[in-house]
């Protein structure tokens, strides 16, 4: 079995930090995909001890990660596991093959669903979306399992109450990625959605995600720990994978 997490950092102070770090340290999947990564020193407090620990870390350089520098990394925590093809594949993207199971981080781009976003972020988002969607379609033209999963700040179709202000493109990427063959896991497990990130207001959305193709999900669910004790403003998703 391989278990994969999935958390967006929240760009964190040296403070949450640590206190992230102490919530993965307790945590059974060898895989994380960490999201919203900078360069602050809190990010680069959680990347440099994974890397101290023996960690294997593929994470996007600073100057490819997009809006303010903002990034994701997989870290695979058990040596054991055999890890190749480790390398970023765009801004806010890192492909990292573990164990024959293609792994697709995602930090995706943001664009306020509740409050109206300025123009030249909605453009950034649709113009991430394009390039995000052709990636996975690359990803997808060749044969194996393979995992999409991180922050991909899409929303789930379920998520609409006090979403005024979705993009349909956000929700065309959505189906897109439906169309090419990834089964939505937390969807296909629970059969609806559940709230990962809350707006100041109280509105929410599943904007955190496990998309597979080719591989068998034992088990998925949300820890809305990190996010209840505002280590972050999003919950963590995991999913459990069985190993061919």
């Amino acid at each position: 079995m391989i278990g994969l997490l999935a958390l967006n950092v929240a760009s964190p102070s040296p403070e949450a930090a640590r206190a992230l770090l102490e919530y993965l340290w307790h945590r059974d999947e060898q895989v994380w995909v960490l999201s919203e990564l900078t360069r602050g020193r809190g990010s680069r407090l959680v990347l440099d001890v994974c890397r101290a620990a023996g960690h294997r870390v593929a994470a996007t350089p600073p100057d490819q990660s997009g809006s303010a520098g903002r990034g994701v990394a997989v870290v695979v925590t058990d040596p054991d596991l055999e890890v190749n093809a480790a390398a970023p594949t765009g801004p806010r993207l890192v492909e990292v093959e573990v164990a024959g199971l293609r792994v697709l981080g995602v930090y995706g781009a943001a664009s306020d669903p509740v409050r109206y976003s300025d123009k030249a972020q909605r453009a950034r988002k649709r113009a991430w979306l394009e390039d995000f969607v052709a990636t996975v379609e690359q990803a997808t033209s060749r044969p194996g399992p393979l995992v999409v999963a991180g922050d991909l700040n899409i929303v789930d179709p379920d998520d609409v109450d006090g979403l005024r202000h979705v993009l349909p493109e956000e929700r065309a990427a959505y189906d897109r990625l439906t169309e090419m063959g990834l089964d939505d896991a937390y969807r296909a497990a629970h059969h609806g959605s559940r709230v990962t990130w809350v707006d100041h207001s109280g509105v929410g959305c599943r904007y955190d995600h496990v998309f597979t193709r080719d591989a068998n999900v034992l088990a998925v669910d949300i820890d809305d720990s990190p996010r209840l004790a505002a280590h972050s403003d999003h919950s963590a998703i995991w999913a459990h994978l069985a190993r061919d």
